[in-house]
């Protein structure tokens, strides 16, 4: 461990640095591994240019958390890895791209979250403080399969709208509204279903 002038010392100014040191089996003189500036910063595998500064030429920088047996890890090269227990879960790429369940999150379109999931179905869950957080809970957008679901688990409506102005609502009955009044039901095109037979009103 040594102890270094870090700066411009003067009268009661002493800056200092810490910088720690091993040596390499097979080696005969020591590596800088760790330095500790006289402004805090701390870089591992490098001289800091932030709080902390890691950098690995040989491999992929890379922190692990553990407690007991399981750990995760986040490792970076020019993307970042999430890891819990040792397994990619989530990558951001250095474009912007976001995967969860893949690492190579691909689209037809400029930035993309892509979810995969290679044994089932994936999905994105919705909830809020009047629908609840449950599984049984708020409004899910599902592929299975080759299907896709707009699943809306409340006894609410789902609307869709173009310009700020509602264009389609679904009621919880079942109900189909159509045109610029659909979020009251008097739009153009409604159609209802008793459950027997249904019905096309122009309104």
């Amino acid at each position: 461990i040594l102890c270094n002038i870090d700066g411009t010392p003067g009268s009661n100014d002493t800056p200092g640095r810490l910088t720690f040191n091993t040596t390499a089996d097979g080696a005969a003189s020591p590596t800088t591994r760790m330095t500790i500036l006289s402004d805090g910063k701390v870089g591992i595998g490098t001289t800091p240019s932030q709080p902390l500064h890691i950098r690995d030429d040989v491999g992929n920088p890379q922190i692990r958390l553990q407690y007991g047996g399981a750990y995760s890890e986040i490792w970076a090269s020019a993307n970042i890895y999430l890891q819990p227990n040792g397994s990619t879960s989530m990558t951001l790429l250095s474009g912007g791209d976001v995967g969860i369940g893949t690492t190579s999150p691909v689209s037809h379109y400029e930035k993309v979250l892509h979810i995969h999931e290679g044994a089932g179905s994936s999905a994105i869950h919705l909830t809020n403080n009047t629908t609840g957080s449950t599984l049984n809970d708020g409004t899910d957008l599902i592929a299975y399969g080759q299907q896709f679901y707009v699943w809306n688990r409340e006894a609410g409506e789902i609307l869709f709208g173009t310009a700020a102005t509602t264009r389609m609502t679904i009621t919880s009955v079942g109900t189909i509204g159509m045109g610029s009044g659909s979020g009251g039901l008097a739009g153009s095109l409604i159609i209802n279903d008793d459950g027997a037979t249904g019905t096309i009103d122009n309104a």
